[in-house]
């Protein structure tokens, strides 16, 4: 796919293509560049929901003084997205942030709490309650 554009970008400088193949060409071009934008969003948007997650479960866990919730929403905000939802259960946050782009909503949810064992690793730990 690379190549292809690589080509049409030397013919378009070259003035190889006419002028309606040259307009195609840039039509292609700003989608392309549309589509990696919001690529780009969507990834900072999930950035955002895993740091605010971790944020809120070290306040939970005691690492950090304050509320959970609000230290999730300050990295939200710092991000640049919004924090929609955050639950707790226990020792796990569950937070969800969203962003806004071109009139499209993009949301991302993330979860952090301590570390589960597998029912395996449960499996193969000795039991010391007798």
């Amino acid at each position: 796919m690379v190549l292809p554009a690589v080509v049409l970008c030397c013919l378009f400088l070259l003035g190889a293509i006419g002028a309606a193949g040259q307009r195609v060409w840039l039509i292609d071009a700003a989608i392309l560049l549309g589509a990696l934008a919001l690529y780009a969003v969507r990834h900072a948007v999930i950035t955002a929901a895993d740091s605010a997650a971790l944020a809120a479960a070290e306040t939970v866990a005691g690492l950090a003084p304050g509320d959970p919730c609000g230290h999730a929403e300050a990295l939200a905000q710092r991000a640049g997205a919004t924090l929609a939802a955050c639950t707790r259960g226990g020792a796990d946050v569950t937070v969800t942030v969203e962003r806004q782009i071109w009139g499209l909503k993009l949301r991302a949810t993330a979860r952090a709490g301590p570390e589960r064992n597998t029912p395996e690793e449960d499996k193969n730990t000795p039991n010391h309650d007798g």
